[in-house]
């Protein structure tokens, strides 16, 4: 008998791709996390969500906050030093921070708005009409070959599958 894990339903399957505390985007902006994985569906935690806390940095100023979910279509600074309020601009740029290991570094969020004393994120993403998501799924392998020798593997291979057209071929290896 197997002594590891193999899938053997679409369920097993969804389990074992769709993990909690999953990243959750619209096109290429974040929206929330997963937290729980059932049957059919999975249950997301919006960013807009008053249970939801989302370490962030804030661009071009590089200053280190938590957002939290205002309940509304807007989230909220906290947890930020007193007097940093003047140096904002319209501008500014929400991302993830990575900090905790929660969300990748860098995820855009939204657009800081400065309202008298609060600051709000201005998501970039509308909650109301999302019909379609993106989960990010992490696979861990074990690469036997260097980057260069794939890289030259795909190269030659599309050259030799393509050589009478034109190609313009751009390679992002990471």
């Amino acid at each position: 008998p197997p002594f590891f894990f193999k899938p053997t339903t679409p369920y097993a399957l969804l389990r074992s791709l769709v993990g909690s505390e999953m990243c959750i985007r619209d096109r290429s902006y974040l929206v929330g996390r997963v937290v729980e994985v059932n049957y059919r569906t999975s249950r997301v935690l919006l960013l807009s969500d008053l249970n939801s806390n989302v370490p962030v940095t804030i661009a071009p100023q590089n200053i280190q906050a938590i957002m939290i979910g205002a309940g509304k279509d807007y989230g909220q600074i906290k947890y930020i030093k007193d007097g940093i309020f003047k140096k904002f601009d319209e501008n500014s740029i929400v991302y993830t921070s990575g900090t905790g290991a929660i969300f990748k570094s860098g995820i855009p969020i939204g657009k800081l708005r400065q309202k008298e004393n609060n600051l709000d994120v201005e998501f970039f993403s509308d909650f109301s009409q999302l019909k379609y998501v993106f989960a990010e799924v992490e696979v861990e392998m074990e690469i036997q070959n260097t980057t260069e020798e794939i890289a030259n593997h795909l190269f030659n291979k599309l050259i030799s599958q393509y050589r009478s057209s034109f190609l313009n071929i751009n390679f992002t290896l990471y």
